[in-house]
């Protein structure tokens, strides 16, 4: 199961790790619970945020997302119906997002 990585995740990738193309490669590739719940652009970021450019932390930040994304948006700041908000305050605009675009490939 693939993601289509919005270009604000993109970006926020390349201004918070080194590596950027590990992470984008790990994070478009991963495969979250989280179906329809949630808009994918949005654990993403959070678990950017969390990991704070640490390719360790992100691993680890990843491997407890598949366990239960909800609480990557809590420990994130983004559990809360201001989520939209708190991201824009950062410098995250999520209004493009395309909620649950996943790639050709994982449709087919």
């Amino acid at each position: 199961m693939a993601y289509t990585l919005e270009l604000s995740v993109l970006t926020e990738i390349s201004r918070t790790f080194a590596d950027a193309d590990y992470v984008e490669r790990v994070l478009a590739s991963a495969i979250l619970p989280m179906g329809e719940s949630a808009p994918p652009p949005r654990v993403h970021i959070a678990l950017l945020w969390l990991s704070a450019g640490h390719i360790k932390r992100f691993d680890h930040e990843l491997s407890a997302a598949r366990s239960d994304w909800r609480d990557t948006l809590l420990r994130a700041g983004l559990a809360g119906t201001n989520w939209r908000e708190v991201m824009q305050h950062r410098g995250v605009d999520p209004r493009p997002w395309k909620f649950g675009t996943r790639t050709k490939a994982e449709n087919s």
